[in-house]
């Protein structure tokens, strides 16, 4: 019975947990995702056994006499010497004298001292304390195997920050590209949060780690140099200090919005004042909405509640942007009503249109003759489809064109010098030798053309 995992798992998807799929002739019916054990780790217990082998991996050169490694096969050997490898100059033999009483004669590893090697613990209690350790960062994982959210408890938290205990110290800058009036922009910029034109403005992250211990040492800027209260990245932004001594960073936009009112009640009236706002746009779009569906006798679009994803999605559309368009009500009534909209009769017309030229084409196609297969010269006389330049013998630019002949095949070759300045559309005639081509009988090339004229110029364009 195969080892049940560590650490989350679950039942095969390939095999359903029976461990066994399809059958060859070297490996029986063992199921190839599972191994046949019929389970196979989860998203977080891949990220947690993952995390379990980098616990207990660590340098070759830091292992002593004694400890075990295991290597990529899966094989465990115990480090009973170690010492320089005499033909590779930096690199080092952990040598394993094997088991007593085993076949196994023993294991001679040579690798660089800073190579990475899975260690097994030696005793149980080292053993059980990194399996404790892996299984309680399991427990800190989602089900994607990323760390699940916490609800943030610091002081710059949106649902806690109060900006009468936040002071602004300095401002940053981290965008790349410095303008020429910059320095306007700067002063300007300085000028709103410094009353007393005493703050300074940083441009490097470090320096500003440095010069204004943070907060969070994991905080968001800290981490990853985004906004200490949303999390967005910015360009232009403040350093505030906390009445405990330690700072934050944050983006012009929450400088502006959030740490520059007065206290917590003023920011809370604030956000309740947007919020206001977004419900009463969200109102007047609706309005709009209903205004426009009884204005042109649609109000089923809204008052109903829609099986069919289209209706369904431009309904709601048309309440968040306050109407829809007329080609949105064609839609909609041809799906309720059959009532076909212009726009599409138009397209269906089209549609058959070029299925139409479409069919003929091939019929025409069906019904040309192959390109002759003779050693005499012929006589041609077509439209010509294509006019193109390419490069030649010697590199020289060659003109070449595409003929369509009567016959209803078609002969790819240079143009004539006596009609070099013709295009598409026009017909012509000449004497020539041809020659079928190997992948399609109608069509093949000419060669030699002779007494060639124009018989109808192209249209004009």
């Amino acid at each position: 019975m195969a080892k049940k995992p560590l650490f989350e798992s679950q039942s095969c998807g390939r095999c359903g947990g029976s461990g066994h799929y399809s059958y060859c002739q070297m490996h029986g019916t063992v199921c190839f995702q599972c191994g046949g054990s019929g389970v196979q780790l989860t998203k977080r217990g891949h990220v947690a056994q993952r995390f379990y082998d980098e616990l207990l991996t660590k340098r070759a050169g830091d292992f002593t006499v004694g400890d075990f490694y295991r290597d990529a096969d899966g094989k465990t050997y115990r480090v009973d010497e170690i010492k320089p490898d005499t033909n590779n100059p930096g690199s080092i033999q952990l040598i394993s004298n094997g088991k007593p009483g085993v076949t196994f004669s023993g294991m001679c590893y040579v690798t660089s001292p800073d190579h990475p090697l899975r260690s097994v613990p030696a005793t149980v209690e080292a053993r059980d304390a990194a399996r404790a350790k892996a299984l309680e960062f399991q427990a800190t994982l989602g089900k994607n195997g990323k760390p699940k959210k916490v609800k943030r408890t610091d002081a710059a938290a949106p649902s806690i920050i109060d900006p009468a205990a936040f002071t602004f110290v300095a401002g940053v800058y981290f965008g790349s590209n410095q303008g020429e009036d910059f320095d306007e922009i700067l002063g300007e910029w300085m000028a709103e949060k410094d009353a007393d034109d005493k703050a300074g403005w940083y441009s490097k992250k470090p320096k500003v780690l440095a010069d204004f211990p943070p907060m969070n040492e994991q905080g968001n800027f800290a981490r990853k140099g985004t906004c200490d209260h949303c999390g967005a990245r910015f360009d232009w932004g403040a350093v505030y200090v906390h009445t405990s001594g330690k700072h934050i960073v944050v983006g012009n936009t929450c400088a502006d919005m959030t740490l520059s009112v007065p206290d917590r009640a003023a920011l809370d009236t604030n956000r309740m004042k947007a919020k206001l706002e977004a419900q009463r746009k969200a109102f007047k779009m609706t309005v709009l909405a209903c205004e426009q569906a009884i204005a042109g006798d649609f109000v089923w679009l809204y008052a109903e509640k829609h099986s069919h994803q289209t209706l369904a999605d431009i309904a709601h559309k048309g309440l968040v942007w306050g109407g829809i368009t007329d080609r949105q009500l064609e839609l909609v009534n041809s799906i309720k009503f059959g009532v076909k909209a212009s726009w599409v009769a138009d397209k269906e017309a089209r549609l058959a249109e070029r299925a139409a030229a479409d069919k003929a084409r091939a019929e025409a196609e069906a019904a040309a003759e192959p390109v002759p297969e003779t050693d005499k010269r012929i006589h041609v006389q077509g439209e010509v489809l294509t006019v193109r330049e390419q490069e030649g013998y010697m590199g020289a630019t060659v003109r070449k064109m595409l003929v369509k002949t009567a016959q209803g095949f078609k002969l790819w070759g240079s143009v004539p010098s006596s009609i070099y300045d013709i295009d598409r559309g026009a017909k012509v005639e000449f004497d020539c030798a041809v020659e079928r081509s190997d992948k399609d009988p109608k069509f093949g090339f000419f060669t030699r053309p002779t007494k060639a004229r124009v018989v109808t110029a192209q249209a004009a364009a």
